[in-house]
């Protein structure tokens, strides 16, 4: 997960003042090695990530790498409120059922990177 800050208008005491709401990304990065068993789980974890996900930012199958080691061909990017939303879905008994069948059907690559912080 990457937080990044979202501008935000809040009103206090008659005035209105910027603030930052923090938003959380799961990016996933994987090659599929077996077609038709990614399909399988994408039918079987599509309401559940759809219901679950703020926002369904990037779904790319053919991700260029500007630096560094390609590690999978796909990437998809989801957005969230918060990290602990965002945590609360990935370790969610929903989404560790169907889990199994991405890991079985891709090369297996993944990546959470978190923070709670303002940099």
């Amino acid at each position: 997960m990457i937080t990044a800050l979202l501008p935000r208008e809040l009103s206090r005491g008659g005035s209105t003042v910027s603030t930052w709401n923090m938003a959380s990304y799961i990016i996933l990065n994987y090659s599929v090695e077996d077609q038709a068993a990614f399909a399988a789980y994408q039918k079987e974890a599509r309401d559940y990530v759809l219901s679950g996900v703020l926002d369904f930012l990037v779904y790319e199958p053919k991700t260029e790498v500007l630096e560094g080691e390609n590690v999978g061909h796909q990437t998809v990017v989801f957005r969230f409120e918060s990290a602990e939303k965002a945590r609360s879905f990935y370790q969610s008994k929903e989404y560790q059922r169907v889990l199994p069948m991405r890991l079985r059907s891709t090369s297996k690559h993944f990546a959470i990177l978190v923070s709670d912080r303002v940099i």
